[in-house]
């Protein structure tokens, strides 16, 4: 859930130390979705330890007996600002998977005019300054390799900041369709070195940019 966690609920708050004497903290309900599919350590792509997993299977024995449901509820999300928030959270998860550190507000915390302005940079970098190929933008976003090409005209007569959130955050979620990690990365690369431009923080975390 991306939740602070000072505001975790202690109810469903599960955590535990892995190889690297790192602690990864969760909601017991979404590492139940981790456990069940025996996937990995979604910010580290390590396995989850043996003895971890036996662990949380006792807490599950105790959560029941104290009839605390454990399923994920489904909601609806129905404002677009929900959505954005989602979007965003989307993005942070991705790009930590990807290795990058990334701060979901050096989006969200942008205004309308550089919000237009990262996307004109966004689409500048793919069309022209990053010379891709046809063949290179399919491999990084399959199978069209289409991606930043909502008419700017369009796009500055929007008037609600989560209006022009969405339309950006939709695209750059695009770089998880593609089938390799190295591609992946590497258009998450290309949004890296446009949002220096804004913000700072994102070259002394990421120095390589």
């Amino acid at each position: 859930y991306m939740t602070e966690i000072q505001e975790s609920d202690p109810l469903y708050f599960f955590s535990y130390k892995d190889s690297q004497d790192c602690i990864w903290y969760f909601d017991v309900r979404s590492f139940l979705k981790l456990y069940q599919t025996n996937k990995s350590n979604p910010y580290t792509r390590e396995e989850i330890p043996k003895n971890v997993k036996i662990q949380f299977t006792q807490l599950l024995r105790q959560m029941k007996k104290r009839k605390l449901s454990v399923e994920i509820e489904d909601t609806i999300i129905q404002t677009l600002e929900d959505k954005v928030k989602h979007k965003l959270i989307d993005v942070s998860v991705n790009m930590s998977q990807c290795g990058f550190q990334f701060h979901k507000e050096w989006i969200s915390q942008l205004d309308i005019p550089r919000l237009i302005k990262l996307f004109c940079l966004l689409e500048d970098m793919w069309n022209y300054r990053a010379e891709l190929t046809r063949e290179m933008k399919r491999r990084i976003i399959p199978p069209t390799g289409i991606v930043f090409n909502y008419p700017v005209g369009l796009l500055k007569r929007l008037r609600k900041k989560e209006e022009i959130l969405n339309i950006l955050l939709d695209d750059i979620l695009k770089f998880e369709n593609s089938l390799e990690e190295g591609n992946r990365k590497l258009g998450y690369i290309y949004l890296f070195i446009c949002l220096k431009e804004f913000v700072p923080e994102c070259s002394l975390l990421n120095p390589w940019i």
